[in-house]
C-alpha cells in the first residue's frame, strides 16, 4: 500500500509540473489517465484526477469529459464546478435541456459566479428561445463582469432578440470596438444592424465558447495571477514580507472558490487592494491599484468583492497580518 501510495504522488506531481507547462497538456492528461487507472476507485486521488481531466478535455471531447464527471458523482462530489462542468458538456454535446438543468444546479451552490449566469443564460437565449428568462441571468453576469466580451455579447444577442434592438446594437458595437478582428461580434454586429430577424449563426459559432468556472486553461491563467502580482508589487516598492502576505491572500482565495481567472491582471489587482486591508500605511486608491495593472476600477472592485466575502476578509486581519 505505502508503495502504491509512493507511486501515486510521484504521478501526480510530474502531473502537476506538466500542467504549468503550455505545451505539455497530453502529457499531463496521460498521466492523470495513470493515476485513474492506478488509484482505488472513488480515492481522493482518482477523484481529483477525474476533475482535472475533465477540466482538460471537455473541449475537444465533452462526452469523455462527462464520463469523468460522473465518475466524480458516484465518488460523492457535488459541489458547483462538478455541475458547472457537466453543463458545458451538455451544452457542446447538445443537449441543451440538460445544460440549462446543470447550470440552474450550478448556481444553487454558488448564486454569485457570473459564468453560470452566462451560461444559464446564453442556453435560455440561444438554444432555447427563452430569451425573456434569459435576460435576468445575462444582465446579472454583465454586472458582475462588464469588460468580459462574451458576456456583452451575450446580452447584446438576447437584448435583440426581445426587440430592444437600439440597445442590443450600442452594446454590440462597444463590443466588437474592443475586438475588432472578433469574426463572432462582426457577425452578431451585422445580424442586429439587418434588424435581428432569420437565424443568425452567432449562437452556433458561441456554442464552443461558453465558460464554467474551471474550464480549459485556467491553470496557466493561476500561475499567471501569481507572476503579476509579485512583478508589479516589487515594482511598487512592497516588502518582501507584504508580497508573501498577497500570495497567501491568493492562495486563500484559490482554494476557497476556485476562481474563474479570464484576465490576470484583474485578479492580482484584486489580491494586492485586498493585502492593503491586512497591512495598513499605503495609502493606495482601489483606482490608483486599477491603473497600475491596467484594469478598470470597476473590475477591480468586482474581484474584491469576491475576495473579502470568500475569505470573510477585515481590516488588519490577523491571519494574514504581518
Amino acid at each position: 500500500m505505502e508503495e502504491l501510495s509512493t507511486k501515486l504522488e510521484r504521478l501526480r506531481m510530474r502531473a502537476q509540473a506538466a500542467l504549468e507547462r503550455p505545451d505539455a497538456r497530453d502529457e499531463a492528461i496521460a498521466l492523470l489517465d495513470a493515476i485513474v487507472a492506478e488509484a482505488p476507485r472513488g480515492s481522493e486521488e482518482a477523484l481529483s484526477a477525474h476533475r482535472q481531466l475533465a477540466e482538460l478535455r471537455i473541449e475537444n471531447h465533452p462526452w469523455r469529459a462527462a464520463l469523468h464527471l460522473r465518475a466524480l458523482r458516484e465518488g460523492g462530489a457535488d459541489d458547483d464546478s462538478v455541475h458547472g462542468l457537466l453543463g458545458l458538456c451538455h451544452a457542446l454535446l447538445g443537449n441543451f435541456v440538460a445544460a440549462a438543468a446543470a447550470y440552474r444546479r450550478a448556481l444553487e451552490l454558488s448564486p454569485r459566479n457570473p459564468w453560470y449566469h452566462h451560461n444559464l443564460g446564453h442556453v435560455l437565449d440561444a438554444a432555447l428561445g427563452q430569451s425573456e428568462l434569459a435576460l435576468s441571468h445575462l444582465t446579472i453576469a454583465h454586472g458582475m463582469e462588464p469588460e468580459e466580451l462574451e458576456i456583452s455579447a451575450s446580452l447584446a444577442h438576447c437584448l435583440a432578440r426581445l426587440g430592444r434592438v437600439t440597445e442590443a446594437r450600442e452594446l454590440a458595437n462597444e463590443t466588437l470596438g474592443d475586438a475588432p478582428a472578433n469574426a463572432d461580434h462582426a457577425a452578431l454586429v451585422e445580424w442586429i444592424a439587418e434588424g435581428a430577424k432569420g437565424q443568425d449563426e452567432f449562437p452556433v459559432a458561441k456554442r464552443a465558447k461558453m465558460r464554467s468556472r474551471s474550464g480549459s486553461g485556467t491553470t496557466s491563467r493561476r500561475t499567471e495571477v501569481r507572476a503579476v502580482l509579485r512583478a508589479k508589487m516589487l515594482d511598487a516598492d512592497y516588502s518582501e514580507r507584504e508580497i508573501e502576505v498577497a500570495i497567501q491572500l491568493w492562495d486563500a482565495f484559490e482554494a476557497a472558490r476556485d476562481p474563474r481567472v479570464v484576465k490576470p491582471e484583474v485578479t492580482a489587482a484584486a489580491i494586492e487592494y485586498a493585502s492593503l486591508l491586512v497591512h495598513a500605511g499605503k495609502g493606495r486608491s482601489q483606482a490608483s491599484v486599477a491603473r497600475r495593472y491596467g484594469v478598470s476600477p470597476a473590475a477591480l472592485a468586482t474581484r474584491l468583492a469576491e475576495v473579502r466575502d470568500a475569505l470573510d476578509l477585515v481590516p488588519g486581519d490577523r491571519r494574514y497580518h504581518q
